[in-house]
């Protein structure tokens, strides 16, 4: 990580795991902050137990309290099971990311098929890997010019705070419906009529 640490095109961290950490999440937040200097941060995370952690509140808090950046950030939280129902990133940025992602492997691949043997395995290196994934990310945001498909995700997602059109939101529900794993937690989660 030292290597990584004067990077500057991304914020590049490895971990043991290569899943997100407590301590990576904390990285996260204090990059955020200084991404948004002066500015009060909505973020919204998925339930897992990295995310969800006293010591990480903790560790927000005096993040929040230091105030170094001027910035605050303030968490909401997506039950656990219902990222594919309304986590933004989820519903519609990650297979068109990790497509992307996928198709620069396979271009790197092809250009090397004539350098190696069949039976040998084709090695990319952390630099390359990081190519990959910030050429991906990049095409992903000119489209965003010309799609929206972020800004409409929170439509999708229903967590749009600027509209009451839950129209979209609905949309997405219907279409759940049609898989009958989120068919039974849908039900499942239905609200109870008291009346």
């Amino acid at each position: 990580m030292k290597k990584w640490s004067t990077y500057t095109r991304s914020f590049v961290l490895f971990t043991e795991t290569h899943w997100m950490t407590k301590q990576v999440m904390l990285l996260y937040f204090e990059y955020l902050m200084k991404f948004y200097p002066r500015t009060k941060i909505g973020l919204i995370i998925d339930s897992a137990q990295q995310h969800v952690s006293n010591q990480l509140y903790v560790w927000l808090q005096i993040l929040n309290e230091e105030n170094k950046y001027g910035s605050q950030i303030h968490l909401a939280f997506i039950e656990k099971g219902l990222t594919a129902i309304y986590q933004p990133g989820d519903v519609t940025i990650n297979k068109p990311l990790k497509h992307e992602i996928r198709r620069r492997y396979y271009d790197f691949v092809s250009q090397q098929y004539d350098k190696v043997r069949a039976e040998r395995k084709i090695n990319v290196s952390r630099e390359q890997l990081v190519d990959f994934i910030e050429c991906a990310f990049n095409e992903i945001n000119s489209q965003q010019i010309r799609n929206r498909t972020i800004a409409e995700s929170f439509n999708i997602c229903g967590l749009n705070p600027y509209s009451d059109d839950l129209t979209a939101f609905h949309r997405h529900l219907d279409s759940l419906e049609e898989n009958k794993c989120y068919a039974a937690m849908i039900e499942k989660r239905t609200a109870l009529d008291l009346k």
